[in-house]
């Protein structure tokens, strides 16, 4: 693949934890489907470093796209947390990935993100709603309030779109949404379709453990979609 050269249009806090940054694609060609990759480079003192990071936004936006990145130890990380700013140049190459989503795969999908999992599903959310015929269960989970990433974003959506809905858990104390973990409690009140497509992304312990669920009730595995990144 082509590595691109993008400039950052806008970086923002979205939790403690989670910063975001619109990146403008200057005119350079790049493609990828709601659920991919990519990778990203940064010249960080004299040296460029590279880390993956999940798409957040839909490919039906034009001109820019976006990025959600989790605070850690990878050193490109840190420099988008603690030294990037607006009009700085990235290096970025993708999109990658082969769990992805595209309209003719299927008319309904439920999409279940574990913190900052929540990124590639918000493109094919983004992506389901632009698209606007496609049925869409999100379901996500975080360990408090404050790590919601796009919820204000989730519930536009919803409200706009009848055939898109959303339940939260949230599994630390003190929450003001249904507290617990995603499991097969959760997903037996929701009500699933068990010929959906489902997309999950979290944790390994939360993917391997949702994936059995599913299994158990009754989703074949071939319309169980995840990539194991940690």
């Amino acid at each position: 693949m082509t590595i691109i050269t993008v400039k950052i249009n806008r970086i923002w806090k979205m939790t403690p934890t989670v910063k975001a940054l619109e990146l403008d694609l200057m005119g350079e060609e790049f493609s990828y489907h709601p659920g991919q990759w990519i990778d990203c480079y940064a010249d960080i003192d004299g040296e460029r470093r590279v880390a993956g990071y999940s798409i957040a936004s839909s490919p039906t936006t034009m001109g820019t796209f976006e990025l959600a990145v989790k605070r850690s130890d990878n050193p490109v990380t840190q420099y988008m947390h603690t030294r990037a700013g607006t009009g700085d140049t990235l290096y970025v190459e993708g999109g990658q990935g082969d769990v992805y989503y595209r309209r003719e795969m299927g008319n309904s999908l439920v999409i279940l993100a574990a913190g900052i999992g929540i990124a590639p599903m918000m493109s094919i959310l983004r992506y389901a709603h632009a698209v606007g015929d496609v049925e869409v269960k999100m379901i996500y989970g975080t360990a408090s309030d404050e790590e919601l990433a796009y919820l204000d974003e989730i519930r536009v959506i919803a409200d706009a779109n009848p055939r898109i809905s959303y339940h939260i858990t949230v599994s630390g104390v003190d929450t003001k949404h249904r507290e617990g973990k995603i499991d097969e409690a959760l997903l037996n009140e929701v009500g699933l379709n068990t010929d959906a497509l489902y997309y999950i992304c979290g944790p390994p312990p939360m993917i391997h453990s949702t994936a059995d669920t599913l299994r158990k009730m009754g989703v074949q595995n071939s319309h169980i979609r995840y990539e194991l990144w940690w």
